[in-house]
């Protein structure tokens, strides 16, 4: 694996864990502010929030490994030079 492809996966972790952060804050206020019953929706967007905490939790360690290896990519072509 070369160092553009591993910041490429990094950036799409990234952007994969941000879109369903902003996906369940839209979809959550919405329906709060819009349902006739409002703690059901709620209690269902809490407990997408946590789901997405999850989600957050495992790209968070993935991305560390990831991390990880490139700096590891990276001190080998230093020692090359």
């Amino acid at each position: 694996m070369n160092e553009s492809r591993i910041k490429n996966k990094i950036l799409l972790i990234r952007a994969i864990d941000i879109a369903f952060l902003l996906a369940v804050f839209s979809l959550g206020i919405y329906a709060v502010l819009y349902s006739e019953n409002g703690t059901i929706p709620g209690i269902a967007s809490l407990i997408g929030l946590y789901f997405v905490n999850l989600l957050g939790n495992f790209s968070t360690t993935k991305i560390i490994k990831l991390n990880d290896d490139l700096k590891k990519y990276q001190n080998k072509d230093k020692r090359r030079i």
